[in-house]
């Protein structure tokens, strides 16, 4: 899964986060990447009260994939986007790493892949 929508587009990272929760749990072996607006949810604080009716919050959702062992990468080019233009640092949420940008795309490339 890769998640290129950041807090403008909350349903599309829903649909993006809940599809592979329902993939892990039919025994798919998911990843999920954040690049681009999407790494935006990479970050610790983020997420809480972004939600669809009748779905999860993205944190939650986030915590429910880490929790399950979801591999979940950041790109390290976009995060590095994300933090010059806050207002205070920001630090990753646990469970998710940071991959640069060539190896990331690398990896998304020699996957299925669903771009939300």
């Amino acid at each position: 899964m890769v998640v290129v929508s950041g807090p403008t587009e909350v349903e599309r990272v829903v649909f993006g986060f809940a599809s592979a929760l329902a993939a892990t749990a039919t025994g798919i072996d998911v990843r999920v990447f954040l690049t681009d607006e999407g790494t935006f949810w990479a970050m610790l604080g983020t997420g809480s009260g972004e939600h669809v009716p009748d779905f999860p919050t993205i944190d939650e959702l986030l915590g429910e994939l880490c929790a399950l062992g979801v591999g979940i990468e950041a790109c390290s080019e976009s995060l590095a986007l994300q933090r010059s233009s806050a207002a205070a640092p920001l630090r990753l949420r646990p469970g998710i790493r940071e991959l640069g940008r060539e190896l990331l795309i690398r990896e998304i490339g020699l996957l299925r892949s669903v771009v939300c």
